[in-house]
């Protein structure tokens, strides 16, 4: 049995390839690709609550592990590999895949790569492979910031591009749990293979979205000729996860600052104000736009 791990990184359509999985998840088992899924969702719930994690989705992704496993709670870790083992035995596959970008955090605390690769051994797995897939370092920064900004967070554009550049990643936490989002990601990966002897990939972003969702994954478990059969195509776009514009995003931002609801309600009631802070932090962002473009892709790409 073999354990492929799709890490990451984040913003790099990984919700959208988890939706896919689970969506061809009958049709990828009879092709040997065992796609388990945690069906105790109000533990996960509960979890999440606990340690003021924010959840996408409880469904389509297998974050929870990296949450268990930097929570220290190892023994879930293990049930869950133990029955994703038992279960795609049962199904005659041969390989198990999972996809969890918040396991982009063992680039940076490493511990939780070689948990989990301890007990995948133990359990009997004999092959686990690594995949991380690698964006454009000034988009990735773009995408992060809108995100960012939907989570309370109170940051400004050039205070996020300096400590990305200063550490080579971004750090997101609170006091139980912290996310990684990797830019450095070359010479991470460089040190985790040196320091842990993981077998680990990096696939560029366009290769891994197109021409369909995933297909450097697949390409690596079965043939074209299957991959066809599946029509593995990346379902429309859920408006839930529509792009926020330049406004939206300042105005997130405001509310974030000043602890106010982001609503059309508050934004009705103060817009001269608000229109004058947005239309202040935009132009800041656009005096320095072209010199973080290009810093950050010469250092990262």
């Amino acid at each position: 049995m073999n354990l492929i791990i799709h890490a990451g990184t984040h913003k790099t359509a990984t919700t959208s390839f988890q939706e896919l999985c689970f969506s061809k998840k009958h049709e990828l088992s009879k092709k040997g690709i065992f796609i388990p899924e945690f069906t105790d969702k109000a533990k996960i719930i509960n979890l999440t609550k606990s340690n003021g994690i924010i959840p996408k989705t409880f469904t389509y992704q297998h974050n929870c592990l990296a949450w268990y496993l930097q929570l220290k709670n190892i023994n879930e870790v293990r049930e869950f590999l133990l029955i994703a083992y038992k279960n795609a035995t049962e199904e005659n596959c041969n390989h198990i895949l999972l996809s969890a970008e918040d396991l982009e955090n063992i680039l940076i605390e490493d511990s939780i790569a070689r948990n989990i690769e301890l007990i995948a051994k133990e359990i009997g797995f004999k092959q686990i492979q690594w995949i991380f897939v690698k964006r454009n370092p000034f988009d990735y920064l773009k995408s992060l910031y809108s995100q960012l900004s939907k989570e309370n967070q109170i940051i400004n554009f050039y205070e996020l591009y300096k400590g990305i550049m200063s550490n080579g990643y971004y750090c997101s936490n609170n006091k139980k749990y912290n996310t990684y989002y990797v830019f450095d990601l070359d010479n991470f990966v460089a040190s985790l293979r040196n320091d842990n002897s993981l077998n680990i990939d990096i696939i560029k972003f366009e290769d891994f979205s197109r021409p369909s969702l995933g297909l450097p994954i697949f390409k690596k478990i079965i043939s074209i000729e299957d991959i066809n059969k599946l029509s593995l195509k990346e379902e429309k776009k859920n408006e839930k996860n529509k792009s926020l514009t330049s406004d939206q995003i300042e105005f997130n931002y405001l509310c974030n600052f000043l602890q106010m609801s982001k609503t059309q309600k508050i934004y009705n009631n103060n817009k001269d104000l608000f229109n004058s802070l947005i239309s202040f932090r935009q132009k800041k962002i656009n005096d320095q736009i072209v010199n973080i473009k290009e810093s950050i892709n010469k250092k990262f790409s």
